[in-house]
C-alpha cells in the first residue's frame, strides 16, 4: 500500500493546519450520523459553535437505531426507534438545531449498505436526493476507518 497524504496526517496529526472555524465553514453544514446519538457524540461542540455563529446546520441520521438494545422487553424495536428519534430532536434543540433540519433515513441499524452490499445504490440515491435539496457547503461524516460497519458504510 502506498502512503497517502491522508495516511501521513493520520500518523502525524500535528501536521494538520490549525484554522479558525469561521475561515473553514460556509453558511450550510450537514452532519451525517450513522445512528441516532452519533451526531451528538461526534459533533455536539461543533454544532453548538456553528449555531452560535448563525450557520445553518442540518442533521441526517442514516439508520433507525433499533439495534442498540436488541431483544429489549422494555424497548422493542418500534418503541426504541421513536425514543431515539425523540432523543435526537431534544439534543438538537438544546444545541440550537431546528426540528425541520433533522432527517431520519431509517435504514436498518446494523445493516447500512456498504459499497459491495445490496441496497447500496438505493441508499446512495436517497443520500444524493437529500444533498441536492439541502445543497450544503460542508459535510461532517464519520471517520472512514471506524471499526463499526455502519460508520464505515455511512462514510
Amino acid at each position: 500500500m502506498n502512503p497517502t497524504v491522508t495516511d501521513s496526517l493520520f500518523v502525524n496529526p500535528q501536521a494538520l493546519p490549525l484554522t479558525s472555524i469561521t475561515e473553514v465553514l460556509a453558511e450550510s453544514v450537514v452532519v451525517v450520523a450513522p445512528h441516532p446519538d452519533d451526531e451528538t457524540l461526534g459533533c455536539a461542540g461543533a454544532i453548538k459553535l456553528l449555531r452560535a455563529l448563525n450557520k445553518t446546520v442540518h442533521i441526517l441520521i442514516m439508520s433507525d437505531g433499533t439495534q442498540s438494545h436488541p431483544n429489549s422487553l422494555k424497548y422493542p424495536a418500534l418503541a426504541l426507534k421513536h425514543l431515539r428519534e425523540e432523543e435526537t430532536r431534544c439534543a438538537m434543540a438544546m444545541l440550537g438545531v431546528e426540528n425541520s433540519h433533522i432527517t431520519f433515513l431509517q435504514l436498518s441499524d446494523g445493516s447500512i449498505p456498504a459499497s459491495e452490499s445490496d441496497g447500496f445504490n438505493a441508499a446512495v440515491y436517497q443520500f444524493q436526493q437529500y444533498l441536492g435539496a439541502i445543497n450544503p457547503n460542508t459535510i461532517f461524516a464519520p471517520w472512514r476507518t471506524d471499526p463499526h460497519p455502519d460508520h464505515r458504510a455511512t462514510w
